[in-house]
């Protein structure tokens, strides 16, 4: 792999990096959607590596060893990952995060290979499920941490009173309807700290990677994960850093969350 690398390196130049998959772990059909997907988002000026055709070829996509090879430029820049222990967060990045989410979700809605049929197959969050099994599957949890079990079943109270406690077959067809009338489209669905890279100098975003885990779903599910990781300073939530990701966020998708949107931001 290494002596790989270092060959791309020789025939394409030190400004490109390279991506395996094998098959079987992915297939043909995920990784083109989301080369093609994130070749849209460069050509329309958002801050995601380049992708490069191999000479005398039509595809990026090409094998080696029998595993599937893509070129990119390489992405300079700084990760700013933050803990509790080392809390790493200032406000430019969380305005430069609302900003890209934004315009990429605008983006999405006017992609063409953006629908169910053309995207890979994931299984959506059953809220349901996820809230019965808190409330009746963690016995031994509730034995073990009965004051942090409390603190978690006075949440579910306050924050998925639309969300019913039974897991019965009427719940699951709630739960097909859940998402039904939110916007929709193209996601990243891992926009932790680790998939971002900075310049602290002028202090902007300067690439966003790791589309592996691409699909159709609802915007809302990128936006309450960016809050989550771009919302806290070490274990502290700065309510004025989510103000200004929702702001950023609006402006940069050009279209105000719905009152669904708004409805199940907090569930999820």
């Amino acid at each position: 792999m290494v002596r790989l690398r270092c060959r791309m390196k020789q025939i394409y130049g030190e400004n490109t990096d390279s991506r395996f998959d094998r098959p079987g772990l992915k297939d043909i059909i995920e990784i083109k959607y989301e080369l093609e997907f994130m070749n849209y988002l460069y050509e329309n000026g958002l801050q995601v590596p380049k992708i490069i055709k191999p000479r005398n070829n039509e595809e990026y996509l090409f094998t080696i060893d029998d595993n599937y090879c893509v070129l990119m430029e390489y992405c300079h820049g700084i990760k700013h990952v933050n803990t509790a222990n080392t809390p790493d967060r200032e406000l430019w990045q969380v305005t430069s995060i609302g900003q890209f989410l934004g315009k990429m979700h605008h983006a999405s809605l006017n992609y063409d290979n953006c629908n169910e049929k053309n995207a890979s197959c994931r299984l959506p969050i059953n809220f349901v499920e996820v809230k019965h099994d808190l409330l009746f599957n963690c016995k031994e949890f509730k034995r073990q941490q009965p004051q942090i079990y409390d603190r978690i079943t006075i949440l579910l109270d306050k924050h998925t009173q639309m969300i019913p406690d039974n897991a019965d077959i009427n719940d699951q067809v709630l739960m097909k309807n859940f998402e039904k009338y939110l916007p929709r489209g193209c996601i990243h669905s891992d926009m932790h700290d680790d998939n971002i890279l900075f310049d602290d100098e002028s202090k902007t975003l300067t690439a966003v990677l790791d589309f592996d885990d691409m699909y159709y779903g609802s915007f809302i599910i990128d936006l309450s994960s960016a809050m989550c990781f771009w919302c806290f300073t070490g274990d502290n939530f700065n309510e004025e850093y989510l103000k200004i990701l929702l702001m950023e966020y609006e402006n940069g998708r050009k279209m105000k969350l719905t009152d669904k949107e708004w409805d199940l931001l907090l569930p999820y």
